[in-house]
């Protein structure tokens, strides 16, 4: 009982992204594939999902050829993929999402009692009960979201899973889910496949352990035996000696200064200063405010009480102790990158210059 990929190659264009790779996996384990930008792993996931068609090279589900003619064949042979951009619909309610296509019906109408039983079955069964059926998706965090998005995966009972960088948005009780959920998947006989940037994750989750370098599988680790040292050296194909910068010794005037800003039930009573050349981290589990408090420095939210005060001539004429919209932060000389590039960060609908450009047009 195997998934097999032999010599599969892919080029776009003129580039050739893929080089002939070849892996054979059995089921009931976890196979991490790791690898640094641009070493190939999307567009591998992406014909595992049928999403894209292989050039050359062949694909064996137990020993058989697997022809992927689009995702519905990949599903239909048991392949699910959830890609790190999720694929929800933010108006239509979590069971919706889950259940869409295979709605229960009565008498020719959907039951939406049932439903919503159905989708709590499913999301009891993964370990994400926490997760209200009823509410609409737009309305949860962006890592409850990621979960429903791996619950959906599940519904068809798929007998390969593949996960892309699923615990990016993560952490805490939700990581936890996540982790309990991949070995419940494994006991139970499922191929996971298991994409992700977090090397010590890896190392704890895997069973094998596989690295991309441009375009070709350039080793296999035992995850027992490997150090995250290893697997970025045969990512990077050098030895790496430094990966951080040296800390300064000092640091300029200040740049940015909050003073008890506050938010009522998500931040409270926030202060720090930043100086020139520095970095500073704001760490904390989801929902602890983290990405709350940003947007509102960066006038996207309204606080409660508190003030903002940025260095330079543009501080003195911040008016009322904060920015009042985006406009005025970009103006002072502050930028965001949000936490959801999809749908606060990028219009996906227009052209990479085009979205480069929209802060300064």
């Amino acid at each position: 009982m195997t998934l097999a990929l032999r010599e599969v190659r892919k080029s776009y264009g003129s580039a050739e992204v893929l080089h002939g790779v070849s892996l054979e996996a059995g089921f009931g384990q976890v196979v991490a594939i790791v690898g640094a930008n641009g070493a190939g792993k999307s567009t591998l996931i992406k014909i595992l999902a049928g999403a894209v068609p292989k050039d050359s090279g062949e694909l064996e589900l137990d020993s058989q050829p697997l022809d992927l003619k689009g995702p519905r064949d990949a599903i239909r042979k048991g392949i699910c993929t959830v890609y790190q951009e999720l694929s929800l619909v933010p108006e239509l309610s979590v069971a919706e999402n889950l259940l869409m296509g295979v709605l229960p019906k009565r008498r020719g109408l959907i039951d939406w009692r049932a439903a919503r039983v159905r989708a709590r079955e499913i999301l009891t069964s993964i370990g994400f009960d926490a997760i209200d059926p009823a509410v609409k998706i737009r309305s949860l965090p962006i890592a409850k979201q990621q979960m429903v998005e791996i619950a959906k995966a599940l519904v068809s009972k798929p007998r390969v899973l593949v996960l892309d960088e699923p615990s990016a948005v993560l952490s805490g009780s939700d990581l936890d889910s996540l982790y309990s959920l991949v070995g419940q998947l494994r006991d139970e006989g499922t191929l996971v496949l298991y994409i992700s940037h977090r090397l010590q994750e890896v190392l704890n989750l895997a069973d094998r352990l596989i690295v991309m370098k441009d375009g070709n599988f350039v080793a296999e680790l035992d995850p027992k035996e490997a150090t995250e040292n290893d697997i970025i050296t045969l990512m990077a194909g050098r030895q790496i000696e430094a990966i951080y910068p040296d800390r300064r010794e000092s640091f300029g005037a200040s740049t940015l200064a909050v003073e008890g800003l506050s938010r009522v039930g998500e931040f409270d009573d926030v202060s720090f200063q930043l100086r020139a050349g520095e970095i500073l981290s704001i760490f904390g589990l989801v929902g602890s405010g983290r990405s709350e408090l940003v947007e509102t420095i960066f006038g996207a939210r309204r606080p409660d009480s508190g003030s903002i005060s940025s260095g330079g001539a543009a501080g003195a004429q911040l008016a009322l102790g904060r920015f009042h919209v985006p406009a005025d932060a970009i103006k002072a000389g502050l930028a965001l990158v949000t936490e959801d590039r999809q749908r606060t960060g990028l219009i996906l609908g227009l052209k990479v210059g085009e979205n480069i450009n929209l802060a300064t047009m």
